[in-house]
């Protein structure tokens, strides 16, 4: 507190230009026909007090609590909005991608497994069907490689596709070695 403010008080001089005649007149005056402005006050308006659901008439409270509870539903619905879209583009990854990807990758391993038993049976019976049915099962093979390019197009993590890349050079290099064994065998 400034020194002037502090003598003010201890001189018995108050801040306050309103008079004890004043707070007197104050005092005895109706609420609805006082103007403060008269003594140099300014009047008490909505601006000066801080608005209080308190003070709001019965109308006033049933508006203010209607637009709450309209606020927490919007609020609501938004969220469901969001979160809904987020777990639907989830399931369709799911349905789209990885399972259509998870079904074509066990085939692939049982066609996989399929030539290489074929082989095994042309290369110990010298069975010249077995050569066909090992041919036929590689045509399979390659019908279920291409599907599965397709779907590695749409992978998104690159580390996949790149992981694919090297499966189908490994797929390559075994029908090659199939080939050549069953050839060296049984020309």
């Amino acid at each position: 507190m400034p020194a002037e403010h502090a003598n003010a008080r201890h001189d018995g001089v108050s801040p306050n230009p309103v008079t004890s005649n004043d707070r007197a007149r104050l005092r005895h005056r109706s609420r609805g026909n006082f103007h403060a402005t008269s003594l140099g006050l300014k009047p008490i308006t909505s601006e000066c007090l801080p608005v209080s659901y308190f003070r709001l008439r019965i109308g006033g409270r049933l508006i203010a609590g209607f637009a709450a509870v309209c606020a927490i539903i919007a609020l609501s619905v938004g969220y469901t909005v969001f979160e809904v879209g987020r777990i639907s583009t989830t399931v369709n990854r799911m349905t789209n991608l990885r399972t259509p990807v998870a079904l074509a990758s066990t085939e692939l391993i049982g066609n996989l497994y399929s030539t290489l038993a074929t082989l095994r049976g042309y290369l110990l019976s010298g069975n010249p069907q077995g050569k066909l049915d090992r041919a036929s099962m590689w045509k399979e093979m390659d019908r279920t490689v291409a599907a599965f390019d397709e779907q590695a197009a749409q992978f998104t993590n690159p580390e996949n596709r790149q992981k694919w890349e090297q499966a189908k050079l490994l797929l390559a290099e075994s029908h090659g070695a199939g080939q050549g064994r069953s050839d060296r065998f049984h020309p």
